[in-house]
């Protein structure tokens, strides 16, 4: 029966990785390129934003992009101005090494619903398009907010609550909204193959004083900060420099390079090992660690992956965790044990590592900034050292800070004024309180709009805005069959088996081009 109890636990919230790289050598091509389908236009390229390189540095580019044979990615975008190129109205192309770029940040617009998607997903080796990015996103809707001219992604609230009694708060901060003749505007999507129930959405409005910083911690409260430390040193377990990834908030995210491990028989240690340093802040005894980080976009693929494990009985399992606290007790304490959605920290008191609290998860594509309490009081001399132990692949790492001194800060909470959902819905009504109410969405068709008062503005302060959105969604699994046991037992009592299974079939997409579970991808979209 115990045996039972624990193999109920072992196929919840599960995830894996992404792809690496090497160096970028950037090859320009003549407007006379022997490609007569060169065309910003052509069908079958990925429009894009820009990309990362394999030396952390970001690379606007507003253009179109192809993976062509040989493995290499071609760059094709309006000529700059006054060049031979534009005058001749021909495109201005480039090629790159498909290893030699580490994101590519694709754009995804609706032009029915005035929408902006800026998407960083990793190059992987079928290709780069928005099918195969949202084909590996398995969590929670997009928050869109209206920037005056159009409505641009901007959260991703409640991932991983992939079921009822898993339903979480999450705090988004709203980058890209501004005000509107005097209301904020929000749309909350459905664009994967999941069913979502938001049980409320409302705007936190947070006036600060001028030149802070404003983070929210795990619970919600907004902190000012006066004083933010940037990282001085972070290396990972073979002491590679990390800290051109990691000190800036950017475009620039960390990941281990699974396309490189995915190729191995066996990895020993399913961890990476990464040590944070940072200069003391003077006389402080307690901080804040500002992390910037998400789970991995073929993480959140996993999630789906992992649960199919359960196969037919995958209800059965959703039933036992909702309806008891003990199988909830033990899930929580098997993602501990991996950390899957919660990455514990280690700060250096002496000469021992002290596990002190965890920084959670979210994403994939937008990582939010989260304050962790610190407690210094035991270090002594000239840096702070905090470690980290990330399952292989399961997190992507953007930016660390050590922050402290805070100001006092003004919160407004603001319920939807006004707003329209799926037909027959009051989103209004519905998305006011934490209660029984929800807006459903149970096909990728659905969207609401929502519209917010602006609060006065605090005179002589600034202003940021999160999104507060609490809920759960279901994914939609498909072509069910029976529970594969034996991987549920080793999922359960083999610590790291997760990242183990995970690799072997981030192996299994590059050599086949299938994704478990989803649909294939078109060849002229990237697949096989």
């Amino acid at each position: 029966m115990e045996h039972n109890k624990r193999q109920v636990l072992a196929a919840c919230l599960l995830a894996l990785g992404l792809a690496g790289c090497a160096t970028t050598s950037q090859v320009r091509l003549k407007a006379e390129i022997d490609r007569p389908d060169s065309n910003i236009n052509s069908p079958g390229g990925q429009a894009v934003a820009g990309y990362v390189d394999a030396a952390a540095s970001y690379h606007p580019f507003n253009g179109t992009v192809w993976l062509l044979p040989g493995d290499s990615l071609e760059f094709v975008s309006a000529a700059p101005e006054g060049s031979e190129s534009q005058a001749g109205l021909r495109p201005f192309l480039f090629r790159l090494p498909r290893d030699s770029v580490k994101t590519i940040f694709i754009r995804h617009t609706d032009p029915l619903r005035t929408t902006l998607a800026v998407i960083g997903t990793t190059v992987l080796v079928l290709g780069v398009l928005a099918a195969i990015a949202i084909a590996t996103k398995e969590s929670c809707p997009f928050i869109y907010s209206w920037d005056g001219t159009q409505y641009v992604f901007d959260g991703e609230p409640y991932g991983g609550a992939t079921m009822s009694s898993l339903e979480r708060t999450d705090w988004s901060e709203l980058e890209h909204l501004v005000p509107d003749h005097g209301r904020y505007r929000l749309q909350l999507t459905n664009e994967v193959d999941e069913t979502q129930h938001t049980n409320s959405l409302e705007l936190l409005v947070v006036d600060h004083p001028r030149g802070t910083t404003v983070v929210m911690d795990k619970e919600g409260h907004p902190h000012a900060f006066r004083s933010l430390e940037r990282l001085s040193a972070a290396r990972d377990e073979n002491g590679a420099d990390l800290l051109p990834w990691l000190r800036e908030n950017d475009r620039a995210a960390w990941y281990p390079n699974l396309a490189a491990l995915s190729l191995r028989d066996s990895v020993a240690d399913t961890r990476n090992h990464i040590t944070l340093e940072f200069v003391p802040p003077r006389g402080a005894k307690r901080a804040y660690l500002v992390s910037n980080v998400a789970t991995g976009q073929w993480g959140s693929h996993m999630i789906r992956s992992m649960l199919a494990m359960r196969g037919s009985k995958v209800q059965d399992f959703y039933a036992a965790i909702n309806g008891s606290e003990l199988y909830r007790r033990q899930l929580f304490d098997w993602n501990r044990r991996e950390e899957l959605f919660e990455l514990f920290l280690e700060v250096k008191v002496g000469d021992q590592w002290v596990r002190q609290d965890f920084i959670p998860g979210g994403g994939p594509f937008v990582s939010e900034n989260r304050a962790i309490p610190v407690d210094l009081s035991g270090v002594t001399g000239d840096r702070v050292q905090i470690r980290i132990h990330p399952p292989i692949g399961f997190w992507s790492l953007n930016s660390f800070m050590l922050a402290w001194d805070e100001g006092e800060v003004r919160v407004t909470s603001v319920e939807a004024a006004s707003g329209s959902g799926p037909e027959g819905v009051d989103v209004v009504k519905a998305l006011r309180s934490d209660d029984s109410l929800y807006v459903d969405f149970p096909t990728k068709a659905e969207h609401a709009t929502l519209t917010f008062a602006e609060p006065a503005a605090t005179p002589g302060m600034q202003r940021t805005v999160f999104a507060r959105t609490r809920g759960w969604y279901e994914i939609h699994l498909h072509d069910l069959g029976a529970p594969d046991l034996a991987a549920l037992g080793r999922l359960t009592y083999e610590p790291g088996y997760v990242v183990r299974r995970g690799l072997r079939e981030f192996a299994d997409f590059q050599r086949t081009g299938e994704l478990q579970g989803v649909p294939a991808v078109p060849a002229e979209l990237g697949g096989r």
